[in-house]
């Protein structure tokens, strides 16, 4: 029999003692009869031999584990007994949140998890002296025989979620929309038009109770745009006409928009909100609108005021400006990598190009 079985599914299989108790070792069933059998006896009746060559250790329940003295009777309890034996002449010692724990000379973190009773939605950190503290996963192992007595400390596993530029924390790995709003800031009783980002996936509409897993692959953003329509009154103009799956995209982000007549035609969309790393929140996006859209294609993009990094790092090709509606825009020259199909290519598939340009000059 191998001196250290893998701690894989501890508790799996038992023989019985008596008619309640039930013996492991290194997670594999041992044949005895006696309800207070020694140290010597179970590693023994185990197959370590000689027994005086092996530290037998107790997985507690609760608490700390310890290593046993060879000749001291132990008192099984109902239910399984498991326990761990090693070839040593010596145990080392572990700390996990101030309990003094006993164990063999190498420490994974399978291990650690397992005989400390650590949840999966907490994670294990080890303190470090000299150097920033690390996590201790479960592909972390450690020689217990160094220096002094290495500590451990559990605290609760926290997953991240972009909501709109704020990253928030969330202590379980799954969220509801509303949820996720609330701890970004954003009053779940107004309207909003909510739509989740993962890599290379279009991009999903989502309601308040729509739950969200936080370990999906690719998961980027929680985009929220101001959910009141304006539908053209009060001011908003509409100078030429867009194709019905234009209007119908554009409602649905929950923004102003207007078309105007201008020295050109130009899509206007105001408060257009921007990710975090620009000097400013929103700004008003122009699109240059020809007039035989769509089979003419759609190109650039320009941003009033014109936009900064908050780094200061200037922005390329950027540099050119161009009058729209009295105004002064900063040109975007950020183009289509594949030819336009005006069969498949809108305003939304611009939109697109849009709003990757914008993330990737901040996300770098």
């Amino acid at each position: 029999m191998s001196a250290e079985q893998p701690l894989d599914t501890l508790n799996t299989r038992s023989a019985q003692v008596g008619n309640t108790s039930t013996v492991t070792v290194n997670d594999t069933l041992v044949s005895i009869t006696d309800t207070s059998p020694t140290p010597r006896s179970v590693l023994g009746l185990a197959g370590f031999e000689p027994p005086s060559d092996y530290a037998l250790i107790q997985f507690p329940r609760n608490g700390p584990t310890k290593d046993l003295p060879l000749d001291e009777p132990i008192t099984l309890v109902e239910g399984v007994n498991s326990f761990f034996a090693f070839r040593s002449d010596g145990t080392f010692f572990f700390t996990l949140n101030d309990a003094r724990f006993e164990w063999k000379r190498e420490l994974t973190g399978v291990e650690l998890r397992q005989i400390g009773h650590v949840p999966e939605n907490e994670i294990i950190r080890l303190d470090r002296q000299d150097h920033a503290d690390r996590e201790f996963d479960d592909h972390s192992r450690i020689d217990l025989d160094g220096h002094g007595v290495e500590h451990f400390r559990t605290e609760p596993r926290m997953w991240r979620l972009d909501v709109q530029g704020e990253v928030i924390h969330w202590p379980e790995p799954t969220i509801t929309v509303s949820q996720a709003l609330g701890k970004a800031g954003f009053d779940v009783t107004k309207s909003w038009v909510i739509t989740l980002k993962v890599k290379d996936q279009p991009k999903r509409p989502m309601q308040l109770n729509d739950v969200i897993d936080l370990n999906e692959p690719g998961l980027e953003r929680l985009r929220v745009l101001k959910g009141q329509v304006n539908n053209g009154d009060g001011g908003i103009r509409r100078q030429f006409s867009l194709l019905p799956r234009d209007s119908a995209y554009l409602n649905g982000l929950g923004i102003t928009w207007q078309t105007v007549s201008a020295g050109g035609r130009w899509l206007l969309l105001d408060n257009y909100p921007l990710p975090k790393g620009f000097s400013q929140p929103s700004c008003t996006i122009a699109i240059g609108v020809p007039e035989p859209y769509p089979s003419a294609q759609l190109d650039m993009f320009y941003c009033y005021p014109a936009l900064s990094r908050t780094d200061g790092i200037p922005i390329p090709q950027t540099q050119v400006v161009q009058q729209i509606d009295n105004l002064t825009f900063q040109r975007w020259s950020r183009h289509h990598a594949e030819p336009w199909n005006p069969d498949m290519d809108c305003i939304r598939t611009h939109m697109a190009l849009v709003d990757e340009s914008l993330s990737r000059e901040v996300e770098r």
